[in-house]
């Protein structure tokens, strides 16, 4: 989750950490756009081997992109589906819902960019 708050090459020492996401929230959101996001998130999940991408969703929203992910947390098989809000004005906010279980946790953050 980390490097989703984080805009690719902020971070001291570490150029490639990070995410493209909040340079295209200004651009028209085009299939390269699409295609460039889908492979940031994808690299990003990749990043952590306990976690495993089972689905990915990318839409365009009035001041940014809704990311929908379906996340399954290996050593446990659980699974849980992530929705990323990306707003020009509000940062990032994080929706979490467990798939395998009974409850549901919503938690909330903004970081402005």
């Amino acid at each position: 989750m980390n490097a989703f708050y984080i805009k690719k090459g902020e971070k001291l020492e570490k150029p490639d950490y990070g995410t493209i996401i909040y340079d295209t929230l200004f651009e028209p959101f085009t299939s390269e756009i699409s295609k460039a996001v889908e492979e940031d998130v994808i690299e990003i999940v990749g990043q952590d081997p306990r976690w495993q991408l089972d689905t990915l969703q990318i839409d365009q929203a009035e001041y940014g992109l809704n990311i929908q992910l379906e996340i399954n947390y290996i050593p446990y098989n659980i699974s849980e589906n992530l929705t990323l809000g990306f707003n020009q004005e509000e940062g990032l906010s994080v929706t979490s819902n467990p798939v395998n279980t009974d409850a549901t946790t919503t938690a909330t953050s903004t970081a402005a960019y």
